[in-house]
């Protein structure tokens, strides 16, 4: 019944919000603060709860990823729904991003690999859904996982991430991704193989893919990364 109260712009405006990438760029997520503004202006008195803590969570990441908002640590603020999510085995579309919110915060400083660890075993395990959006934050919850294992130099579980990632895009079609999933796959191959050459291989194939999307932002880091990782100009 709520679900007919909510118009038909408020969805399309959601999936926007949530299938467009940022990869740090602020002027992208300073524009996806504002759609959220936009969001809560337009349709604060009619969304359930549900719809409120979804909007609530992807605010505070981005604020946390641009550092523009000081936000608290994900277990004060969400510390009773955070304890629910650790019990639980399948996820929701909140639960995805309320793991992605806390594992962006493990990205830096100390982290607790046990929690990570329980995560991740979970997120391999988990089914597809037939909701697109619940596939992308699942992606997304796995992608800050594996920038856990970059920001931190541990590639050891690496593979794991990137071969569900890799089944995910292969099944949902979800190939504009797999420029992203490839750069982790290089640097498991650099760091923890130590195969150069597979390396090589898999960040050109990323290139070639990421160059064919056309996305400029994605373009530039992933020279960045490459430049960085194998000393090339």
């Amino acid at each position: 019944e709520t679900k007919l109260d909510i118009p038909e712009d408020y969805y399309q405006a959601k999936y926007k919000l949530m299938k467009s990438p940022v990869y740090g760029d602020l002027e992208r997520i300073k524009k996806k603060l504002k759609d959220i503004e936009e969001l809560y202006d337009n349709y604060i008195d009619i969304l359930p709860e549900e719809e409120l803590l979804t909007i609530d969570i992807i605010e505070r990441t981005l604020n946390f990823i641009s550092e523009e908002k000081k936000e608290d640590l994900v277990e004060i603020v969400y510390e009773d729904y955070l304890n629910q999510v650790l019990k639980k085995k399948e996820y929701t579309l909140n639960d995805l991003l309320l793991i992605k919110y806390y594992t962006f915060q493990c990205q830096v400083g100390d982290y607790d690999e046990e929690i990570v660890e329980s995560f991740r075993c979970k997120l391999i395990n988990q089914e597809l859904q037939g909701e697109e959006l619940v596939n992308v934050e699942l992606l997304g919850a796995l992608s800050t996982i594996g920038g856990i294992y970059v920001m931190h130099h541990d590639y050891r579980n690496m593979k794991t991430i990137v071969d569900k990632m890799h089944t995910i895009i292969d099944k949902t079609l979800q190939h504009a991704y797999k420029p992203a999933v490839l750069i982790f796959e290089a640097k498991y191959y650099l760091f923890y193989e130590n195969n150069r050459d597979k390396a090589t291989e898999l960040y050109n194939t990323a290139t070639v893919l990421a160059e064919a999307f056309g996305d400029q932002v994605f373009i530039k880091n992933l020279k960045m990364e490459m430049e960085k990782d194998l000393n090339i100009k």
